[in-house]
């Protein structure tokens, strides 16, 4: 199964790529391509869905 997003297949190969696209301060999207992006912090999540993690710049919601 495969997501909408880019998988990575260790939590360590999405730290790396983040820091990448923070550092040249773009944004990579199966959908969209390369493209400029403004540094926004990015953090990692697993997907149960495809089993690998993924790169977003929305924080962690906490459950009530």
């Amino acid at each position: 199964m495969t997501c909408q997003k880019i998988p990575y297949d260790s939590r360590d190969d999405a730290l790396t790529d983040a820091n990448l696209i923070r550092s040249q301060q773009i944004f990579r999207s199966k959908k969209y391509g390369t493209r400029k992006k403004a540094g926004k912090k990015l953090y990692v999540y697993y997907c149960y869905y495809c089993k690998k993690h993924h790169l977003s710049s929305m924080k962690k919601r906490i459950k009530q």
